[in-house]
């Protein structure tokens, strides 16, 4: 939704995204430290960035063990719906321009007042299962923002996660007071969600919540619960291997080499290369494919169907590939070995869409 929006708007300007959002917002509302793109962070503030660091489960998390990652070298990929980088003072100056309907400063208008009321307007609702009395009764959502109520004060909040970041925006508009808070830890944070309500509890002479102990109670077991979550995800939802059932060009895998292109995804590139056997130390050839930046290796299931892991430094998914060819037209030889001219991505979790997707082969 957002990505379809912000191309769209860029396209109406006869520009780019970036530089639609450049010259629209960052520089008129003086976001000094604010960009897009992981890559232009490093290349315009060389002496003062952040890099990803990750915990490989909940336990290493809790110890202080974590392993830096690099940034994210592909360009955009998240954009417009991510891609974006900032710092606490630039978000709570964004978040004050939003509260006073684009002024800057209380002063200048610099973003338009009827389009900031409509995406703070509630279009659905929606809940969630820990909430205390001292919330609302449930949650709303406009366009691009929560709106909630903690204990007679309404809040509107937004956070962001991508590349192994996080941000957490909330505004008080009657109490005027904007609290930001950023992370750079890999996978999932959830302090950021519940640590501003406490800030928000002190500046605003709130009662402190006596239903729940935020740190101990909701953001600790949900990150233990993100954390099993993320182990079913690299797993994936393979089904029992059937022995015996090898591929149709088991001895020709250059078969099943090509691009595989879908309107919507793009396209999923398989080739044959060379590698050594660990086992043996003799060369064979294997699959490989390239999507969106990701490689690796394909590995045979059964018939036609091969184990791909989505592994970049943030994300890890399993999933199944199966590869196929076009439908047996009527009368045709059902008994014949015909080109493989399809390929679908199956069982993962989290799929965003893609799953059942059928790529086709390009020719």
């Amino acid at each position: 939704m957002y990505s379809v929006a912000g191309e769209a708007a860029a396209h109406v300007a006869g520009t780019s995204y970036e530089q639609l959002v450049m010259d629209k917002v960052i520089r008129p509302l003086g976001l000094n430290k604010t960009g897009l793109s992981p890559n232009n962070m490093k290349r315009l503030h060389p002496d003062n960035y952040a890099l990803p660091h990750e915990a490989l489960s909940y336990e290493a998390g809790a110890k202080g063990d974590f392993k830096v990652l690099p940034l994210d070298e592909i360009y955009m990929t998240m954009a417009p719906s991510g891609d974006a980088y900032s710092n606490v003072v630039d978000l709570v100056r964004w978040g004050k321009t939003v509260m006073d309907l684009g002024k800057v400063d209380g002063g200048k208008q610099v973003l338009n007042d009827t389009s900031i009321v409509e995406t703070l307007k509630a279009y659905t609702f929606f809940n969630r299962s820990q909430r205390g009395p001292e919330y609302a009764p449930a949650m709303t959502y406009g366009l691009g923002w929560i709106q909630d109520s903690y204990q007679g004060h309404n809040f509107y909040r937004h956070d962001g996660w991508v590349s192994g970041f996080t941000a957490n925006l909330i505004m008080f508009p009657y109490d005027d007071l904007v609290i930001a808070s950023t992370s750079n830890i890999a996978k999932v944070t959830q302090i950021g969600e519940y640590l501003p309500i406490r800030i928000a509890e002190g500046l605003l002479d709130i009662p402190v919540s006596s239903t729940f102990d935020w740190v101990e109670e909701l953001a600790v077991p949900e990150v233990r619960d993100f954390y099993t979550a993320w182990d079913q995800y690299s797993k994936g939802l393979i089904p029992p291997q059937v022995p015996n059932k090898p591929a149709t060009f088991a001895n020709n895998l250059h078969a099943y080499a090509g691009e595989y292109y879908d309107p919507l995804f793009g396209t999923f590139s398989v080739a044959v290369e060379t590698t050594k056997d660990d086992k043996t130390g003799k060369t064979k050839e294997v699959l490989m494919y390239r999507y969106n930046g990701i490689t690796s290796m394909l590995k045979h299931h059964h018939y036609d169907a091969f184990v791909v892991t989505l592994d970049d430094p943030v994300l890890l998914f399993k999933a199944l590939i199966t590869f196929s060819s076009d439908p047996v037209s009527k009368g045709g030889d059902k008994g014949k070995k015909r080109p493989i001219s399809r390929l679908q991505i199956q069982e993962i979790h989290a799929a965003a869409g893609i799953q059942k997707r059928i790529f086709k082969k390009r020719h």
